[in-house]
């Protein structure tokens, strides 16, 4: 497969762009992106799967030649880039001839909540894209999508942290609903910031991320480093010496919070980024994950706190309760943190 031809390849994807052609669609892009040129009409979804083709099979003989008669071909071009393999100054060489081509809000979504290397360097990808901003030659128009390409990258991949249980004598919809989170937590761009274990739903969430290869980052206590106890596959462990340091740092490195079903360690978890937020140390996004309507107890219970004036129900206003994942990551793409923000307690 890695000896296939720019030919071979490229009649494979013209094969396949014009097999998920929607014309309905064509008509929308059409309309909203002006001045885009041909457009064929095939959906996002469809594209990525193509992209995924071209990263296994040739991905850099691919970009090499790829031609941009249309907007699916510029597309692709990005989202290829995102799926590419290989060392990161190659990908990012090849992200230097692409970057000029971005003229429209569709290719700059596509590639920047693709562009997996962002999440994974984000310090060497932004020194990447920082050098644009000096470069005079550069017309106002094309500095302006500059922008909105940083803007993109840095606020679209977070550093999310999961909090959940470790016991594996969980029902499996627990563990199975907890992967898909961590798969696509990792499909948008998105760290993972965790207690590193390996069982549970912290192994679960950890699994799915790096299905999709995604970063881990595990943050543990030494004692917990026996056998069976940590994951394998974290891509940067943290040790420290007690539970205390171990919080303080996935709170420090988190720019959201998600928890999921557990036990007294995740509820503490969870009311101390609470507590935090209610006394306006942190504005970061903070998320209840109801899977199976688990937490309605305790929804209750401080619902009845709020009613009998033992806290005022501002508290209650601070974080989100959702059920479905992927509604879950769209709030937390377009919350707005709000530092310094002094809640009414």
């Amino acid at each position: 497969m890695e000896s296939s031809s720019f030919e071979e390849v490229n009649r494979l994807v013209r094969d396949e762009l014009y097999e998920h052609m929607d014309l309905e669609f064509g008509k929308y892009l059409a309309m909203n992106l002006p001045g885009c040129g041909n457009v064929i009409g095939v959906r996002l979804d469809d594209l990525k799967e193509i992209a995924q083709q071209i990263a296994e099979i040739n991905w850099k003989e691919y970009l090499k030649h790829a031609p941009d008669d249309t907007l699916e071909d510029v597309v692709l071009q990005g989202l290829v880039l995102g799926y590419a393999q290989g060392k990161l100054e190659e990908i990012l060489a090849y992200a230097d001839e692409f970057v000029p081509k971005i003229d429209n809000w569709w290719v700059c979504d596509s590639f920047c909540a693709n562009f997996k290397a962002a999440s994974m360097y984000q310090e060497i990808v932004w020194e990447f894209i920082m050098k644009y901003m000096g470069d005079s030659e550069l017309n106002p128009e094309w500095r302006k999508n500059i922008y909105i390409v940083i803007h993109l990258i840095w606020r679209i991949f977070m550093n999310i942290c999961v909090y959940g249980a470790s016991s594996n004598t969980i029902d499996s919809s627990y563990i199975e609903q907890t992967e898909y989170l961590g798969r696509q937590m990792a499909k948008r761009g998105h760290s993972l910031v965790y207690g590193a274990g390996a069982n549970g739903l912290m192994g679960a969430v950890a699994r799915g991320v790096h299905e999709e290869h995604g970063k881990i980052i595990g943050v543990a206590p030494s004692f917990f480093n026996v056998d069976g106890i940590l994951y394998e596959n974290i891509t940067e462990l943290i040790t420290t010496e007690t539970m205390r340091e171990r919080k303080q740092i996935m709170e420090d490195r988190a720019d959201a919070f998600i928890m999921t079903p557990g036990g007294i360690g995740t509820l503490e978890e969870f009311f101390e980024i609470l507590t935090l937020k209610q006394l306006g140390r942190h504005g970061k996004a903070i998320v209840v994950y109801n899977q199976n309507g688990f937490f309605e107890p305790l929804l209750t219970m401080m619902s009845e706190t709020a009613v009998k004036g033992f806290m005022t129900n501002a508290t209650n206003e601070i974080y989100a309760v959702m059920d479905d994942a992927d509604a879950i990551l769209d709030y937390l793409e377009s919350y707005k943190t709000d530092i310094g923000k002094v809640f009414k307690f």
